[in-house]
């Protein structure tokens, strides 16, 4: 029997089903809209002479939105666009034993986002606008991740309006202050928004039940063997990292704690049936306002996932390339 889905922190939500196909042969994962189970992505593999490359594919156009790289012998995930320049992906690499917010199992990545900031000067001040470096050819800072500004579903670049039309009668000018204060007003309304580089995590869940304070020796002792049973869950939450530096914990706390961070706006939640061979079925849950608010295609968010998902799906393959 499959636990209840726990409810989220934040909302609102989207909710998409994801379903593998149990033939071998095929190797193909939909996302589909939970309530119409239209599929809007689907996952494809190819093989090549040194690398697995699965594919992000739209399925209303059949376009491929991301290229998921992974050799054939050792250990990387790189996710690259079809229009990055040669040598240009994102990395999917374990977060360090050093941070506080590892956990076995655990991934992170950075990626160009866009993040709403207010103006620092006032409207009585002339300052030019800030200009950014032009894109490198780093693995962190390609504009392809970014939503494009006439099509992109969660932009938030505004184009400016039209020039307005003469008016038809005389209109009293306003007052310097009246000015300002509609442009301050105006500011607060529609932030600017600039690039930077975030950090994100993946993050597998554990489950480990509370034992209540009346509970008998031996019933301990088989809750305890339970929770360090292995699970079959492959459940996983995906949280941007805090800016700024981090402590790792001393020898004095809990070295086995691991830092609380952020609220996840990603989430995959584990549905396959425990004896199931060959498919497996879950729910990802999608916080669209979180995901909006930093300026990058969804798109990208759903080919993360999946090739965290199938990470998580063979963790102990990953590990023993690793160490080869």
């Amino acid at each position: 029997m499959q636990s209840p889905i726990p409810a989220s922190p934040i909302s609102p939500t989207v909710r998409y089903t994801v379903r593998s196909s149990d033939v071998l042969s095929v190797n193909r994962v939909n996302v589909a809209e939970e309530k119409s189970e239209r599929v809007i992505w689907y996952k494809e593999r190819l093989l090549s002479d040194n690398e697995i490359i699965e594919h992000l594919v739209d399925n209303a156009t059949s376009k491929v939105l991301w290229e998921i790289h992974r050799p054939l012998r050792g250990w990387y995930i790189h996710l690259r666009a079809p229009n990055f320049p040669r040598g240009v992906f994102v990395p999917l690499v374990p977060v360090p034993p050093s941070s506080p917010y590892h956990s076995p199992g655990s991934l992170k990545f950075s990626c160009r986002t866009n993040v709403a900031s207010l103006p620092s000067v006032s409207a009585n001040q002339s300052s030019p606008s800030p200009r950014f470096p032009a894109a490198s050819h780093s693995s962190t800072d390609s504009d392809a991740t970014l939503t494009d500004a006439t099509s992109g579903q969660f932009s938030q670049t505004h184009t400016y309006p039209p020039a307005p039309t003469p008016p038809s009668a005389l209109v009293a000018p306003l007052s310097p202050s009246a000015v300002h204060a509609k442009l301050d007003q105006l500011a607060q309304r529609h932030p600017r928004t600039r690039p930077v580089i975030s950090q994100f995590m993946l993050s597998p869940h554990t489950y480990v039940s509370a034992t209540p304070a009346s509970e008998g020796l031996f019933s301990r002792a088989l809750r305890a063997l339970r929770n360090s049973a292995p699970t079959q869950s492959n459940s996983f939450s995906l949280s941007p990292l805090p800016d700024g530096p981090t402590v790792a914990p001393t020898e004095s706390a809990h070295s086995s704690q691991v830092a609380q961070g952020p609220a996840p706006f990603f989430t995959f939640h584990d549905t396959t049936p425990v004896f199931s061979v060959g498919s497996s079925t879950g729910v990802f849950e999608v916080h669209i306002d979180e995901i909006g608010k930093l300026g990058v295609d969804l798109g990208f968010w759903i080919a993360i996932a999946l090739a965290y998902g199938e990470f998580l799906g063979d963790r102990e393959g990953y590990l023993a390339a690793a160490a080869d």
